[in-house]
């Protein structure tokens, strides 16, 4: 993607660099960041709103961009990102100018795949502002994301792509099983970013930490809900209009709680959302009409999420004649502590 080369130290000196900021005070130009969190904290309408107004030109909350070709890497939820695309040109009244989205994932592991990617970037947008990657895992390919290996070939492709476009890339990534406070994988992937994003979920409000910022000082906390957005003239199968959400700001800061659950209750959550990010499947649109919050989180079956939970119960020596009862009591817990909501049969995790 681009030669190797030496440059003395005294021409990088020679002048102050110009604005060097793609977002400010956000990330800055040909940087490399990730904003993490919890399966439904809204990363993807964090990162889609962003790139909407950096291919506009347009101030972000109030940080103003610098305008430039965005490209979106999809893994996945293709039909959603469309709808929330639309509500995008609702909120800020202007069409996607110079935003391209990908057909598939990337597969960016493997470097044949990496190299199809860059080829196509050259095609159709050969001077991108942004990448965003949207996910990590979606967008990996057939290696092993705890590989240092494979990571490593990741990060180099990544490393690449910046230094052949001149783009800033944002990535999207999960919390930890083990922890939420930090993104899940190695740490050599913490390591190579420039900034990094927590994204956290408190009802309909959405906080965004910065818990990294290697070249400039971290931006303060920020709040947003998500806000339902009808879509004029579209319609399902049965005629019911078509809706989707944005981020909104919001003044409200939602109070810190202490963890109610044992270490077995929080073992079983994690399975679920495990379930979720490999095999998650959209809300029905019955569910989202008795439950606005599911509009932006994903289910399995309860079948699903029981043998996985059934899995971790084991490892702690559970006997086997108490692993169902043990798997119960946990679940009935999460429920009422609304850690998860079960409709027919449907696990969503609402952490």
């Amino acid at each position: 993607m681009s030669s190797f080369g030496l440059i003395p130290v005294s021409t990088l000196t020679a002048a102050p660099p110009l604005s060097n900021w793609l977002i400010k005070d956000v990330i800055e130009k040909q940087a490399i960041g990730m904003a993490f969190g919890q399966p439904g904290t809204a990363k993807s309408f964090f990162l889609m709103d962003m790139s909407f107004c950096v291919s506009n030109g347009i101030d972000w909350h109030g940080h103003k961009t610098t305008k430039g070709n965005v490209i979106y890497l999809a893994g996945e939820g293709f039909s959603g990102m469309k709808a929330r695309f639309r509500a995008l040109e609702i909120k800020y009244g202007m069409t996607g100018s110079g935003l391209f989205i990908s057909n598939g994932p990337a597969h960016l592991s493997d470097l044949e795949h990496a190299q199809a990617v860059y080829n196509e970037i050259t095609r159709v947008c050969p001077d991108p502002a942004l990448i965003i990657i949207d996910t990590l895992h979606r967008n990996f390919g057939d290696g092993d994301e705890n590989s240092a290996r494979d990571l490593g070939r990741f990060l180099t492709t990544l490393t690449a792509l910046t230094q052949a476009t001149g783009a800033s890339i944002f990535l999207a990534h999960h919390s930890g099983h083990a922890s939420s406070g930090r993104a899940r994988g190695s740490s050599a992937l913490r390591a190579a970013m420039d900034v990094e994003y927590k994204l956290e979920k408190s009802g309909q409000t959405v906080t965004v930490s910065c818990t990294k910022a290697k070249e400039h000082e971290a931006p303060e906390p920020a709040c947003f809900e998500l806000q339902e957005v009808v879509l004029p003239g579209w319609f399902d199968d049965e005629g019911i209009p078509l809706k989707s959400a944005i981020l909104q700001p919001t003044t409200y800061t939602p109070t810190a709680s202490k963890p109610a659950l044992s270490e077995r209750e929080q073992k079983v959550l994690q399975a679920l959302q495990a379930c979720i990010e490999e095999d998650g499947w959209p809300p029905e649109r019955s569910h989202i009409d008795a439950h606005p919050a599911l509009l932006d989180r994903k289910s399995v079956q309860l079948d699903t999420w029981r043998f996985k939970a059934y899995e971790e119960l084991r490892t702690e020596n559970v006997q086997p004649a108490s692993i169902r009862q043990a798997f119960l009591r946990a679940r009935e817990k999460l429920a009422n502590e609304a850690k998860v909501l079960i409709i027919d049969d449907f696990c969503y995790s609402l952490e």
